[in-house]
């Protein structure tokens, strides 16, 4: 379950699972995957 893709919210790239900073526009957040 290491191979997830995650989307930017702010402009929908597909970045690296990990990644806490998007590669395109720089929105910088955290995704775990937990029910906020």
């Amino acid at each position: 379950m290491d191979e997830e893709q995650r989307e930017c919210p702010s402009c929908g790239t597909i970045m690296e699972e990990g990644d806490v900073e998007c590669p395109s526009c720089g929105e910088s957040f955290i995704d775990d995957d937990e029910v906020l």
